[in-house]
């Protein structure tokens, strides 16, 4: 597959969404093997389609944006996950259970926000790889994107913490602004030997 092919790739996870949906595995067959993405610093990328007549879930592959969060580790053990615009559609009162067509009706805006929730808590399995919740950048909250990284939940959280020293942080809310900091694109300029830097 060429480089221009790769970038082209486009792969159907989940052709409906339902408000019933419990778990997201899916096996791609066609996927580019890892090597090649951190080759051609590609991350995998989730997005949620939404529209009145169709409902899918669309893997697709990116150019990775740097940032302190993702630089220590391979692309291929990212996801990017976007709900930009994503509004659940549940089947009208007309409409069989299990089919989306015209007769489909916008969910509760507290139907789709559990069903981003559920998913999230839950993860996403590619090809037998289990993604989990890492984290987002100030930007990407209000856009509704986050970052899945390959790994258990509890090592995601070693990881997290440390990235920093969060532990005189009393809310919940600046600390997730200073991680999000974290996410945020930032190009590295040079390298500084840790011994080279004072505490502020």
């Amino acid at each position: 597959m060429s480089k221009t092919n790769i970038r082209a790739f486009q792969h159907v996870l989940q052709d409906s969404i339902q408000l019933e949906d419990q778990v997201w595995s899916y096996r791609i067959p066609n996927l580019p093997r890892p090597s090649v993405l951190n080759s051609q610093r590609l991350i995998k990328s989730i997005t949620l389609v939404s529209k009145s007549l169709k409902q899918q879930i669309v893997l697709r592959l990116q150019v990775g944006s740097l940032n302190r969060a993702i630089s220590g580790n391979p692309l291929d053990c990212f996801i990017s996950i976007s709900f930009d615009n994503f509004r659940l559609r549940v089947p009208s009162p007309s409409t069989a259970a299990g089919e989306h067509g015209p007769n489909t009706k916008p969910a509760t805006a507290r139907e789709s926000a559990e069903y981003i929730v559920k998913l999230l808590r839950s993860g996403v399995t590619l090809n037998d790889v289990h993604y989990n919740f890492y984290g987002h950048s100030n930007s990407q909250l209000k856009s509704r994107t986050c970052i899945l990284f390959a790994a258990p939940k509890p090592i995601i959280s070693i990881m997290v913490e440390g990235l920093g020293d969060f532990a005189k942080m009393k809310t919940v809310a600046k600390k997730s602004k200073r991680i999000g900091l974290l996410f945020s694109v930032a190009q590295m300029a040079t390298t500084v030997d840790p011994n080279r830097c004072e505490d502020i």
